[in-house]
């Protein structure tokens, strides 16, 4: 499991996350999470079934409009209890 006991986060789909995407983002913010608002491009994060393995990963950041749609892109839902 990762830090937060979770299994399997990586892999099927990029996953939105709630930042705007900035090409500076981690020259302008804190290193370990920058979260950027301002802006209409949104990160996506890790990798998708058509991505070759070693982009499959929590570091691989890309950009992707939120109104473009894609069978690559998704979000993860998490209940704690």
């Amino acid at each position: 499991p990762n830090a937060l006991g979770l299994y399997d986060m990586l892999g099927n789909a990029w996953e939105w996350v709630e930042d705007a995407y900035s090409p500076q983002a981690y020259r302008q913010h804190v290193k370990k999470n920058p979260l950027h608002k301002n802006g209409e491009t949104r990160v996506r994060r890790g990798g998708s079934w058509a991505d070759s393995p070693g982009s499959v990963r929590s570091s691989n950041r890309g950009k992707r409009s939120s109104d473009r749609e894609n069978n690559q892109v998704g979000f993860r839902l998490l209940m704690t209890k």
